[in-house]
């Protein structure tokens, strides 16, 4: 039997977004601890907004997978996250 499950998180943890000049006046941005998390803005601030984005999408991205192998006696469960994100920037 299948079953459905919501649970509510919220969590609160650091991540450092860096961003780095590149060509014509961009700024390139990349979460430090999530390489795959990468995109660039012409202002720091929309680098860092866009950068959040991409962090949502990349997460969001984990879940559109395949959910694996059961062994044999096991079961799957569909659980739903929701997160509760509020970002905010550290000045320098």
């Amino acid at each position: 039997m299948r079953t459905s499950s919501k649970l509510r998180v919220v969590v609160g943890f650091p991540l450092t977004v860096i961003c780095e000049p590149v060509e014509e006046g961009w700024l390139q941005a990349r979460i430090a601890e999530l390489p795959a998390v990468i995109t660039a803005g012409k202002t720091e601030d929309e680098a860092v907004n866009l950068a959040l984005d991409a962090l949502r999408e990349y997460i969001l991205s984990l879940g559109a997978g395949s959910p694996g192998q059961v062994a044999p006696g096991g079961w799957s469960r569909t659980v739903e996250v929701i997160i509760d994100a509020k970002a905010s920037v550290a000045e320098r």
